[in-house]
């Protein structure tokens, strides 16, 4: 039991506590995102591919293969792509959840920060000062 406290404890000494609202929202947004709408569309175009794919070799194999053989390349650059667009995901969501958790700690003490004069400072670590 106490072993599982530790590693309870470490996680709140590595990441910070204020710039979790933002993150937590971020995600299920995410998460909505993926399961509602947009699996509903994944799988109607899975199925169209490959039912046109079946369609054009009835009709026109010849042409069909031609087209099969440029598809390792779009698969490629769509797989690029994705990384490309992921990895710039985690960049704005990280930096985002920073800019949340100094919002919340402004916001929740806003009138310590007011009475020492401290809103500067607050600024300068959100510019990244």
């Amino acid at each position: 039991m106490s072993a599982l406290l530790r590693q309870d404890m470490s996680y709140f000494d590595i990441h910070k506590t204020s710039s979790l609202p933002s993150t937590v929202q971020e995600t299920c947004g995410t998460y909505r995102k993926a399961v509602g709408f947009k699996m509903g569309q994944g799988i109607q175009f899975t199925t169209m591919a490959i039912g046109g794919i079946g369609i054009a070799f009835y009709f026109t194999w010849k042409v069909t293969l031609v087209s099969l053989a440029c598809l390792p390349l779009v698969a490629l650059s769509g797989y690029w792509l994705v990384n490309v667009n992921q990895n710039a995901k985690k960049c704005s969501s990280a930096d985002y959840g920073a800019a949340g958790g100094v919002a919340y700690n402004t916001l929740t003490n806003v009138k310590t920060i007011l009475s020492l004069d401290a809103m500067w400072h607050f600024v300068e670590q959100v510019r990244g000062g």
